[in-house]
């Protein structure tokens, strides 16, 4: 098995790479789907963009990160097998959301529905969709980022070009903008197995024993994780209860914009959890309150720098971007760019708090400051229109924010209680990272 072991520069420039082309074409779609469709349309795609998130998301709390973590403590022959458990889970789960998709879509059809085709077709690429994202992130847990980003560019350039197709042609709508999403993730599932595969072989002995681990471990998490995703999209979902399907397209453009710098926070998400994971194994607690500073400070200037150059840019992007009928929301895209400022300052501290292994922080954290979001987002979209949800959305952020570090605290200082054991560099006196 290969020791290689990438440097961390260059893993982090193509970590954010690979985010940056997925930012990129997601950026692209609402953009082509803002000037193209109406703006109901852009609000459906949106909707069901935030299905996919909850799902991967949950799916990757749930497998991929146990396995990340745990497969270090797993000898040479076991850790292939480990991977195939894996990647038979993920087919059940495939399995499962396409079969709830297309079930969701007839009961829609028969309701009425405007939006069952939007919902059939998402059921049937979302095996595509999440095999894609389960394999790629296997990758990354083999620290493979120069294939990813590779794999990434190429799905996202056919996927762009089947989007200017379909705009050229007066056809995109919801529907065909997933089809397209389908059809380039199915290639991106081909070429990405292909490298995958060395480290998944499907063992039937030890599939029991490694689906439970995995829940073991990453219940916590996927509860995390799912709070935290619908945290995320709770606006959507609360403008489309009370305004409709046009008010989410709008919010979604502005969103989008607001958090076009997420390519750096996701990329380094994307490889934080390993890279903490392998410092906190091979180097100690202090390696990891060193990496956890770094990325933290480093983030905050990234997006603060961004979200002052959308506090003088975003009344004038808008509608270039994506016609008039977006204009005069710019104070929406610098709240919600300030939202952005606050979940990068916490990112950090989230994904070392897994790395120690105490994922049921997260679950408070993102528990208790849900319900506080969605009502500030509610009683602001009722209130104040867009402007007042994003309002709702930026202070739930800074909840989150405060209660992230107050946790991550409480987690340090009782992993410094372990015994000298438990920490493969001794016992060592850490970089507390919450003082």
């Amino acid at each position: 098995m290969s020791t290689w072991r990438p440097n961390g520069v260059r893993s982090s420039a193509f970590s954010i790479g690979s985010a940056s082309v997925g930012s990129g074409v997601n950026f692209l779609t609402v953009v082509l789907l803002g000037r193209y469709a109406y703006e109901a349309e852009l609000g459906v795609y949106a909707l069901v963009f935030s299905v996919f998130v909850l799902i991967t998301t949950g799916q990757a709390a749930l497998l991929t990160t146990p396995y990340t973590v745990l497969r270090s403590q797993r000898t040479r022959g076991d850790i292939a097998g480990f991977g195939g458990s894996v990647w038979l889970a993920s087919v059940g789960v495939a399995a499962l959301a396409s079969a709830i998709g297309v079930s969701i879509a007839g009961a829609l059809c028969l309701a009425g529905g405007s939006a069952a085709s939007a919902v059939l077709c998402a059921g049937l690429i979302a095996p595509f969709v999440l095999q894609r994202d389960l394999l790629r992130r296997v990758l990354f847990a083999w620290l493979r980022f120069e294939a990813v980003f590779a794999i990434d560019a190429i799905v996202g350039v056919i996927r762009l070009a089947l989007l200017a197709w379909l705009a050229v042609e007066g056809r995109l709508d919801a529907m065909t903008a997933l089809a397209a999403w389908g059809a380039s993730d199915l290639v991106g599932v081909a070429v990405t197995a292909g490298l995958a595969r060395r480290h998944l072989r499907v063992r039937r002995e030890q599939l029991a024993a490694d689906v439970s681990a995995c829940w073991d471990f990453g219940r916590w998490s996927l509860t995390a994780q799912s709070v935290f995703t619908l945290q995320h999209f709770g606006a959507h979902w609360m403008l489309a209860a009370l305004k409709g399907p046009a008010w989410v397209g709008l919010y979604t453009a502005c969103a989008t914009l607001a958090q076009l710098v997420s390519p750096v926070t996701t990329g380094l998400a994307n490889m934080l959890g390993p890279v903490m994971t392998d410092r906190l194994n091979r180097r100690g607690l202090s390696a990891l309150g060193r990496v956890i500073w770094r990325v933290t400070i480093a983030l905050i200037g990234i997006t603060l720098g961004y979200a002052a150059l959308m506090a003088g840019m975003a009344p004038s992007l808008l509608p270039w971007l994506y016609g008039e009928a977006y204009a005069g929301n710019g104070s929406v895209v610098v709240l919600l760019a300030g939202a952005a400022v606050l979940s990068a300052a916490g990112l950090a501290a989230s994904k070392a708090v897994t790395a120690l292994e105490r994922p049921a922080a997260n679950v408070a954290v993102n528990a208790i400051s849900l319900p506080f979001t969605l009502v500030l987002v509610g009683v602001g979209a009722v209130r104040f229109g867009l402007s007042g949800a994003a309002a709702g959305v930026l202070a739930g952020g800074g909840l989150t924010l405060g209660l992230r570090w107050w946790w991550v605290r409480r987690v340090w200082a009782g992993y410094r209680l372990r015994p000298a054991e438990a920490d493969p560099a001794g016992p060592i006196e850490p970089a507390n990272p919450g003082t």
